[in-house]
């Protein structure tokens, strides 16, 4: 290789450190030894003193050379002037050690590679050296092994940046560290530039145009779908085309796989959607001059959906809900049959084929009327049940047609027109091709009712509460209607004379109109029809006992007027614990526990009237104070549960034992004069107090009269 290109090393030379082996030198004679300088020729130098000028020597000393075209550098020798120079001694100089020629990188191959993925390069140059190190970039490389001809194989591991990079070769020499570079010898080629997959929603079923697009896509670039490699095109550096495949729902990435083995992932760009599906047509057919109203069946229909008819037609859609869509077919080819397609807005589709044949029309069918039968005055809407009924059909009722509604192939609804006398009707049917249903016994003309009459209302006064009413009068009938104080009230007929009415609770007393109207339409009003009134409260004439135990369980017996079985009773403000009603002037009643001993007062009540009240009408009275006459035993562990016998006078079921001031456990009233109970732990050699305390807080004391002793544990 020439030394054109190569920087400026050492002492001036191009290439080339002074002393060095000549330019064609072999690799393998990289440390030749140059013959030493000859004592005159030291002297020579020593004779004339040429001031060089002061060189800083870098720690690593490099020869570049430019990958592209190389420009020759010329390089001038430095103007030396002769100097006067007195007479010096001649010493014997050692001669020095020649320099090492600087590693020179000539090519690399190949001059390209994935940026993700690293690449293996062989790097060819010349004085590399024994040891020498690569870099590719500013990334070390490592040396895999060298060939035949010297050149260097190394592994260059992926780079952070795509673009050209300098390739440079180091070595160590007489302890420096020189170095050779190929500058912009290598470049990283990036992954395929994915930017955007469309559309973002596809079929779980598959088989849906899918386009990515993005920048620097190579020919030769594949696509995977959610792990799946689909069938896919290039066609130019920003687009590719592919078909997406078969995948359960949900989210999936899509990746772009280049020539050279990177890949590029877009994580969650589509959305794998089953779509929507079409389960049925309802009906499945109608007459080719089209018209049929047909509903579409099925689920995941999406506002602004679309359907597709015989894969020709976009007939208009109405869609009530996610599973239900209607439209009227177009006119079309009479026996033939095509599909149904639905799509929505984010493109998915579901199809259902053969699903509408164009046929001729079977004749209409009458199966049934609703209601079946009407007044002769007319008007009233009836609903035929049937089949074959088709846009345009008419209908007529005892020969006069009626204003017709054809609902579906299935239903009609009809106004029935007015006819002069009552009986059995025909009904008939026509289809705009003729073809015609009759039905005999399913309808009939009634007269219509005569006006209801209201005589009178029993009884004439009714509590403000409401409750039942019977109303006397002629001509009632299942439609009648009453409304009392211009309120509905639920009503059921006993007869065409008699009815029964509940009737709604009121505020204020006062006489109310009543309203009655049948099924004639026509309605009667009796006014001041009765009374609503306010009800009495009730009256306590005595009770005795007038005082009882402050615990409770009393029986007081109260006297007086207005008791109903609903009555209540308060002790202050605790309602009684039982109420025995035994007649409206007589209750029995269970005074409840009292809060404390003294007054309270006694309070009843009856539904919907004023309670009355008796001020301090009950006393509560204090409980006596226990008396403790003995304890046994008197002595037990220390880890309680010892059962004591308290023997006394005055003990109640509410009665507490205390031990040394701790509540005893287990206590039990065996009778007013005996308390059982379980002692709580204590302390060895405790001597305690013994307490009965009964409810209000009088209580008794038996000084010391347990002792704790681990000796009964």
């Amino acid at each position: 290789m020439s030394d054109e290109g190569q920087t400026l090393g050492d002492e001036g030379a191009v290439g080339q450190a002074p002393g060095a082996a000549p330019a064609d030198a072999g690799v393998g004679d990289e440390h030749a030894a140059a013959p030493p300088p000859s004592v005159e020729a030291t002297a020579s130098v020593a004779e004339v003193a040429v001031e060089a000028a002061a060189v800083e020597t870098a720690a690593v000393e490099t020869v570049a050379v430019e990958a592209a075209a190389v420009e020759t550098v010329a390089v001038e020798e430095p103007a030396v002037e002769p100097v006067a120079a007195e007479p010096v001694a001649l010493e014997a100089v050692a001669p020095e050690a020649p320099a090492a020629p600087y590693p020179v990188v000539a090519a690399v191959e190949p001059a390209s590679g994935p940026q993700t993925l690293g690449a293996e390069l062989v790097v060819r140059g010349e004085h590399f050296g024994a040891e020498p190190r690569v870099r590719v970039g500013t990334e070390p490389a490592e040396l895999l092994r060298r060939t035949e001809d010297g050149a260097l194989v190394v592994a260059a591991p992926p780079s952070a940046r795509a673009g050209h990079v300098d390739v440079a070769v180091e070595v160590e020499a007489g302890g420096r560290a020189l170095r050779g570079v190929l500058v912009h010898g290598f470049r990283w080629e990036p992954p395929p530039g994915a930017r955007a997959v469309r559309p973002s929603t596809l079929p779980v079923g598959g088989g849906a145009r899918v386009v990515v697009q993005g920048e620097g896509l190579a020919e030769g670039c594949r696509v995977r779908i959610g792990g799946i490699d689909v069938e896919s095109a290039w066609l130019d550096a920003t687009t590719l085309r592919a078909i997406s495949p078969a995948h359960v729902a949900g989210k999936a990435a899509v990746e772009v796989l280049g020539p050279d083995g990177q890949i590029t992932r877009l994580e969650n760009a589509v959305t794998f959607d089953a779509g929507p599906l079409v389960e049925a047509l309802v009906p499945g057919e109608g007459p080719p001059e089209g018209g049929t109203r047909v509903e579409v069946l099925g689920k995941g229909f999406q506002p602004g959906c679309v359907v597709a008819f015989f894969e020709r037609h976009a007939p208009v859609v109405e869609r009530h809900d996610e599973t239900r869509l209607s439209f009227v077919t177009p006119p079309g080819e009479l026996d033939t049959t095509g599909t149904v397609r639905v799509t929505n807005p984010d493109g998915l589709s579901g199809t259902m084929l053969e699903a509408f044949a164009y046929r001729n029309a079977p004749p209409p069918c009458i199966e049934s009327v609703s209601p079946a039968s009407a007044w002769t005055t007319g008007g009233l809407r009836l609903t035929v049940a049937g089949s074959g009924f088709r846009p345009g059909t008419r209908a007529f009722v005892a020969g006069a047609e009626a204003d017709t509604l054809v609902k579906s192939a299935t239903v009609l609804e009809l106004l029935v027109p007015p006819r002069p006398d009552a009986g059995a009707a025909e009904l008939r049917v026509v289809n705009p091709d003729g073809a015609r249903a009759a039905a005999e016994g399913l309808f009939r003309y009634e007269l219509p009712p005569q006006p209801a009459k209201l005589l009178g209302v029993a009884p004439a006064r009714i509590f403000l509460r409401g409750g039942t009413i019977e109303l006397h009068g002629d001509n009632f009938d299942a439609h009648t209607r009453v409304r009392v104080a211009e309120v509905q009230a639920s009503v059921r007929v006993v007869s065409p004379t008699v009815l029964q009415a509940t009737v709604a609770a009121r505020e204020l007393p006062g006489k109310v109109a009543v309203e009655v109207m049948n099924g004639s339409g026509v309605l009667v009003r009796m006014e001041d029809a009765f009374e609503y009134v306010a009800k009495p409260a009730p009256t306590v004439i005595g009770h005795e006992p007038k005082l009882g135990s402050v615990l409770g369980g009393t029986k007081v017996v109260l006297d007086g007027t207005g008791f109903e079985r609903e009555t209540k009773v308060w002790f202050g403000k605790e309602p009684a614990k039982a109420i025995a009603w035994k007649s409206a002037s007589t209750l029995e009643v269970v005074a409840p526990a009292g809060k404390a001993a003294g007054l309270v007062d006694l309070v009843v009540a009856t539904p919907d009237a004023v309670p009355v009240t008796l001020k301090n009408g009950y006393r509560y009275e204090a409980l006596p104070a226990p008396t403790v006459q003995s304890v046994s035993p008197n002595r037990g562990g220390t880890a309680g549960g010892t059962e004591l016998t308290v023997s006394g006078k005055g003990f109640v079921k509410e009665s507490v034992v205390l031990v040394a001031g701790v509540p005893a456990t287990k206590v039990k009233l065996v009778d007013p004069g005996t308390l059982e109970a379980r002692t709580p732990p204590g302390k060895h050699g405790q001597m305690v107090d013994v307490v009965v305390r009964n409810p209000g807080g009088k209580e008794a004391v038996v000084r010391r009269a347990f002792a704790y002793d681990s000796r009964y544990d």
